[in-house]
């Protein structure tokens, strides 16, 4: 899963987790947003594929969506730091802001049923699929 962390000098949320994103800009759906922030933030071009999540946040802080996506172009898989791909290990040690509970808990699921599939299987049906 790609994962980056808030600099401990962060206004909120510092020092925890994060998976890439932000803002909706006017005219702009969430998926466009998603696909441009994680440009923006990690150097790479996804394909949005799901709405995972969403959590309304307190009083009036709006709405997180969070969607799942693959890779557009294998070709650049690093992203920029401060953000990298972690094992399902690594996800379970890390520490979100609790907003985030719904979409790390169906990333873990999805996880799990993907180690569950025998070793000559797809995880996404007959076409051989793409990582998450």
């Amino acid at each position: 899963m790609l994962v980056g962390q808030r600099p401990l000098t962060a206004a909120s949320a510092a020092g925890y987790a994060e998976f890439p994103g932000g803002k909706v800009e006017a005219g702009e759906t969430a998926t466009t947003a998603a696909r441009r922030e994680c440009l923006e933030e990690t150097g790479l071009d996804v394909l949005v594929e799901d709405l995972i999540a969403s959590n309304q946040l307190p009083e009036g802080g709006g709405r997180i969506d969070f969607l799942s996506g693959r890779l557009s172009d294998t070709s650049t898989t690093v992203p920029h730091s401060p953000f990298s791909w972690l094992t399902a290990e690594e996800v379970t040690a890390s520490r979100f802001p609790p907003a985030n509970a719904a979409a790390v808990g169906w990333l873990m699921q999805r996880l799990q049923s993907f180690a569950e599939l025998p070793a000559n299987a797809s995880p996404r049906g007959g076409d051989g699929g793409g990582k998450r």
